[in-house]
C-alpha cells in the first residue's frame, strides 16, 4: 500500500513538473496568434497591428498566468467590429476557446 502511494505521489510530482516547464510564454502566444489568426503587432507600435493586409487596432489584453497554464483574452477592433480572441495555453501550446 505504501509503495502504491509513493509511486502515485512521484507520478503526480512528475506530471506537475512537466506542466510547469512546458507552460507557454508570451512568445509562444505571439507565434500562435500569427499562425492561427494572421495577427501580428510590430514591436515599435503599441496599438496598431496587422491582420493579413488590414490594419487593426489593439484595444486590451487580459493575461492569467498560473504556474501550470496561461489564459489570454485580447480585444482588437476593425473599424466598428470587435475581434475577441481567447486562448488557453498548456503543454507548450495554445488553444482557442
Amino acid at each position: 500500500m505504501k509503495h502504491i502511494l509513493l509511486v502515485s505521489l512521484i507520478g503526480l510530482g512528475l506530471l506537475l513538473f512537466v506542466l510547469y516547464i512546458t507552460n507557454p510564454d508570451e512568445e509562444d502566444y505571439k507565434t500562435w496568434l500569427a499562425d492561427r489568426y494572421d495577427i501580428s503587432c510590430p514591436d515599435d507600435s503599441v496599438f496598431l497591428c496587422k491582420q493579413g493586409s488590414m490594419t487593426i487596432d489593439w484595444q486590451s489584453q487580459h493575461v492569467e498566468s498560473a504556474l501550470l497554464y496561461t489564459k489570454v483574452q485580447e480585444i482588437y477592433s476593425d473599424h466598428d467590429t470587435a475581434i475577441v480572441i481567447r486562448a488557453f495555453g498548456i503543454l507548450g501550446h495554445f488553444y482557442a476557446y
